[in-house]
């Protein structure tokens, strides 16, 4: 569809509405109070408009909804403390908008959340600790923000089904926790352009389900361990832009799935290995 205009209020008379969705189109200004009364929703979908103003506390009201996404808009101000009141929320979607401030730390009453993308919004500060109480979260996506902090040595054990973190592009630092490998599930981990320091853990070679690997533009140092040829799923392991030394670990002609790899602007010794030719699905090196 390519409906424009505002989105009317009188859709707040659908009582029994279980479902709204307005994504991809052309609606505009601010959302209607009145969709605060539709109290049977549980999906809203409304991403991809051109929605502006700030996101109505009202949704707090709205408690049996299960998804809701508003990425791709224009929305302002900072994420109101009434969306924890969303207690059925599994997928949260704020992407792609203009919304600052801090993340607010009543997110953690959020129990029964899944998915929490923030990303490519002007966010500030440091991630409450209270998020490490969802532990049913299986991908947070915080990526262009201008987040700050260090991520905890047990962050895997309040994420245990933790499938994707997203952190590129933010102002986190500290080291990379060594226990990063008890996130058995973890699939793909973008920490790229942040301040992190250290050495790249050993332990990352024990992520085995691990596809993607983002670690360029950080303050990184030391060699490549040579535990990245474990990682047998790994399609994508970028590593630029840092102070990483020694030759290329061997153990990455291992990695049959390899179809991208970036290790340039480091102080990495020794050719590229001869028998490279093994990474027979490499398209970018």
């Amino acid at each position: 569809m390519n409906l424009t205009g505002t989105v009317p209020p009188q859709l707040g008379n659908l009582s029994f509405l279980v479902s709204l969705d307005l994504s991809h189109n052309n609606f505009q200004g601010h959302l209607p109070r009145e969709l605060g009364q539709l109290s049977r929703l549980k999906l809203i979908e409304l991403s991809s408009n051109f929605l502006s103003g700030e996101i109505p506390s009202w949704f707090g009201r709205l408690n049996k909804v299960l998804y809701l996404s508003l990425q791709n808009n224009n929305l302002t101000g900072t994420i109101p403390q009434s969306l924890a009141k969303m207690s059925n929320l599994e997928i949260l979607d704020l992407k792609y908008n203009l919304v600052q401030g801090h993340i607010p730390p009543e997110i953690s009453d959020l129990r029964n959340l899944k998915i929490l993308r923030l990303a490519f919004n002007q966010l500030s500060g440091s991630v409450p600790s209270a998020i490490y109480n969802i532990s049913s979260l299986h991908m947070i996506s915080l990526a262009f923000n201008s987040l700050s902090g260090s991520l905890p040595e047990d962050i895997c054990r309040h994420f245990p089904n933790l499938e994707a973190l997203y952190l590129t592009s933010n102002e986190f630092f500290g080291q990379i926790p060594s226990s990063i490998d008890e996130c058995r599930c973890l699939q793909n981990l973008s920490l790229s352009i942040n301040r992190f320091s250290g050495n790249i853990p050993r332990s990352i070679g024990n992520l085995t389900r691990l596809r993607m690997l983002y670690l360029g533009g950080n303050n990184l140092e030391g060699e490549i361990p040579s535990e990245i040829g474990n990682l047998l799923s790994l399609e994508i392991f970028a590593a630029q832009n840092m102070s990483l030394v020694g030759p290329m670990p061997a153990s990455i002609l291992n990695l049959s799935s390899l179809k991208e790899i970036y290790l340039y602007n480091n102080s990495i010794s020794d050719s590229i290995p001869s028998n490279i030719g093994v990474c027979s699905n490499l398209q970018k090196l």
